[in-house]
């Protein structure tokens, strides 16, 4: 009885363990309004101290308009060549599942460790001056990996996982803890309509203060 109990804590005190040492992801996608279609960027922030940056992710869509990935709103840092041409980095692995053009995944290579480029939604950085074929460089600490278009804001989801390095020089990783925020950004026109609403009520106030 002892014994059981025992085990029974041991495996209660892994768990715990394991999900307070888990690094974080977190996935914004900033919408370009909260009613009908529009188009959207999405930005992956990795918690500090626990991990070395995001090694791979893997995006899940409902309601996208084809495109998003792969082409031009891949965004995701990579590079074909380094300055002297021996290898690439960055985001070079990509991954599409089944021809489902609502999920598409990518990674950092693990099979060349100099490649690797850590830091990824830590910190801001750039390739080398002269690498080549680059694409999302410079990035920012909130990184920015691709951009796209929805037909129903009502009906656009996205579900996400994420694994991170587990030190700087290892080509060790670990699956994040991952989480999504939908973010409606006002468009300009509806951000000059507010400002002149803005004006009008201060308007009004001085009015009726003066009455």
């Amino acid at each position: 009885m002892r014994i059981t109990t025992f085990a029974a804590a041991l495996s209660v005190a892994l768990i715990l363990s394991a999900s307070v040492d888990a690094s974080n992801v977190s996935f914004t996608v900033e919408t370009s309004g909260a009613a009908g279609a529009g188009t959207f960027n999405v930005f992956a922030d990795v918690s500090q101290g626990d991990n070395a940056g995001l090694q791979f992710y893997s995006l899940q869509f409902s309601g996208m308009n084809p495109g998003f990935f792969p082409g031009l709103g891949d965004s995701s840092p990579r590079s074909l060549l380094d300055p002297t041409g021996d290898f690439a980095q960055g985001f070079t692995r990509s991954f599409l599942t089944g021809g489902d053009l609502q999920k598409f995944s990518r990674g950092q290579s693990l099979v060349d460790p100099a490649s690797l480029v850590y830091g990824f939604g830590q910190t801001a950085g750039a390739f080398p001056a002269g690498t080549l074929l680059i694409v999302g460089s410079p990035w920012d600490a909130h990184l920015l990996i691709g951009s796209g278009s929805y037909g129903d804001f009502d009906a656009f989801a996205v579900q996400a996982s994420a694994d991170t390095f587990d030190a700087v020089g290892q080509t060790g990783v670990t699956m994040a803890d991952s989480s999504v925020s939908i973010v409606p950004i006002p468009e300009p026109a509806s951000l000059v309509l507010v400002g002149l609403g803005l004006v009008g009520l201060v308007s009004y106030r001085r009015r009726s203060a003066r009455t």
